[in-house]
Formats: structure tokens, sequence, C-alpha cells
């Protein structure tokens, strides 16, 4: 939805659900608490690796759209802030 909005022309962009598997981890998912599993696709990575994983597509993601989008203004509204650096 994020890039949706972009090539819609939208000049600024607020966003919440980009948080990182940190709060699965605890449980602490949005629509099913509790609920404490990842995607499949982690397989039987360590929580360690799953969050190295998350952090480097984050960035891929953000350095695509920043590319794209130089001058959309980014602001993420939930947690997670250090999957979103790169739009600080």
């Amino acid at each position: 939805m994020i890039l949706f909005a972009s090539f819609l022309g939208a000049k600024e962009i607020d966003f919440v659900g980009f948080d990182g598997p940190e709060a699965i981890f605890q449980g602490d998912h949005a629509f099913q608490p509790g609920k404490t599993t990842l995607p499949s696709s982690y397989g039987t990575l360590s929580q360690q690796r799953v969050i190295e994983n998350w952090k480097r597509q984050s960035d891929y993601f953000w350095d695509y759209t920043l590319k794209l989008f130089p001058n959309v203004k980014y602001t993420n509204l939930g947690g997670g802030d250090h999957y979103h650096e790169k739009i600080r």
C-alpha cells in the first residue's frame, strides 16, 4: 500500500503495521493476540536470523522506494523504528 500510494502521487504517506517480528515473538500480534508464529517461509531460523533477514528486507524496500520516490515524505506511526531508519 505504501508503494501504491506513492505511485498515485501522494506527497506524504503515514503508515502502521510494518513493525517487524519482535512483537510476534512476544505474542503481541495485532490480529491474533497470543500468536507467536511467523510465516512458514522463515522455517526454522533463529529469532536473531529472522530479525537480520527482516532488517535486510526492510532496507531493500526503502532503498527501492526512496529511489523511485525521493520527494515523498514517509512517516511510521507504529513500532519498529529501527526498520525504517532510511526514511528519517
